[in-house]
């Protein structure tokens, strides 16, 4: 299906508002309202948010919004949803276009595996009406879409269109170079000041993949969790982490996912963990789901980061300051890196089952129970 003829059926069913967090599924639609519809698309710092930010443009203008999301991020949505736009509070029309991320009988990443399965019964629950956008549609999607527009407007309600992966051909956005190292140049230099007993914990997307290629060949760090899932809550892993272990603690963090749950800094700062270490690469974008842009660029962590209370917030722009960091970890409680969207692929990815994967890190530290 071509992305600029679903957002020409949008706009003449009369959506011109637009808002969400990025989904590979959804980024060839995603990178066409970008690019046509700029002024009045927002990219949210968590799905929930862009709910709220439609709910306040409908209450402004009487019309219907549109909010797209992957389905995990349902799981953002339900508060929103249930206690906000529901008929039986402020019935508020919004039309979700979700992704959905692990449908059965479609190979897929394994945390997405349970919200595949139970997308269609959760949409049910919540009592939100939903139509399948399959990708051999080629033109039952436009009848769908009127469909769900006339939900929205009949029953002032939110109404779902649910689409499959392979229904969108690509379009990703290029992005221009700002900065000068890439994120598996910046990871190598913070990989050369890492001890052999230290902890690594690894925010979901190609971050925590490009430090997963770098340590399958050197092999240093033992102790590594991988965070595949839950986006935004590496920090908060981290920290439960660092403060029951003595050893130094890494946060490998992305831009959008400490966007998402950027309130986790003022918990983990208030603790005054001597042994963790929060490092941001800041890219500017949604690397993993097209490139989509963030606010990375826009806001400044490092005084976020002071304003919560971390000590000593450190912005590094370039490979010499990188090198002079990787000397000396910790010097700095707050490192925020700032790289280019360069990918060198492909990545590979982890062999093991997340079960295995967190199996394999509690025995690392010394924590996995005895059978």
């Amino acid at each position: 299906m071509s992305p600029e003829i679903f957002l020409q059926k949008l706009r003449s069913q009369g959506i011109d508002f637009f808002a969400g967090v990025p989904d590979s599924l959804l980024k060839g639609f995603i990178s066409s309202v970008e690019q046509n519809c700029k002024h009045v698309h927002h990219i949210t710092a968590n799905e929930g948010a862009a709910v709220a930010l439609a709910a306040g443009y409908h209450l402004a203008t009487g019309k219907v919004p549109l909010v797209y999301l992957q389905n995990s991020g349902l799981g953002n949505v339900v508060n929103p949803l249930t206690s906000l736009a529901d008929k039986e509070v402020y019935s508020i029309p919004i039309l979700l276009v979700i992704g959905w991320r692990g449908e059965p009988g479609v190979k897929d990443e394994p945390q997405h595996s349970k919200m595949g399965k139970i997308t269609p019964a959760l949409l049910n629950l919540l009592q939100i009406p939903f139509i399948v956008i399959k990708k051999e549609d080629t033109e039952a999607w436009k009848m769908a879409v009127q469909e769900a527009i006339q939900l929205c407007n009949d029953h002032h309600k939110p109404a779902a269109l649910l689409v499959e992966e392979g229904s969108f051909s690509n379009n990703e956005l290029e992005v221009m170079p700002v900065y000068e190292m890439s994120s598996h140049e910046a990871i190598s230099h913070f990989y050369l000041g890492l001890e052999m007993g230290d902890i690594v914990i690894c925010t979901t997307g190609k971050i925590g993949r490009v430090f997963y290629q770098i340590n399958s060949v050197q092999q240093k760090i033992k102790s590594h969790f991988l965070n595949v899932g839950s986006m935004g809550h590496a920090i908060s892993i981290a920290t439960g982490v660092a403060m029951y272990q003595k050893r130094r603690v890494f946060v490998l963090d992305g831009d959008g996912s400490l966007l998402m749950h950027m309130g986790s800094l003022a918990l983990t700062a208030s603790l005054n963990l001597p042994n963790l270490i929060y490092v941001v690469l800041n890219n500017g974008a949604h690397q993993s789901v097209g490139a989509q842009p963030t606010l990375g660029f826009f806001v400044d962590f490092c005084t976020i980061a002071k304003g919560c209370g971390f000590t000593s917030p450190f912005l590094i722009e370039n490979s010499e300051i990188m090198q002079s960091w990787s000397d000396n970890l910790d010097q700095y409680d707050f490192v925020e890196i700032r790289i280019n969207t360069y990918m060198k692929e492909p990545l590979p990815r982890p062999e093991e089952t997340p079960k295995q994967a967190k199996e394999n890190f509690m025995r690392d530290i010394g924590t996995l129970p005895k059978e």
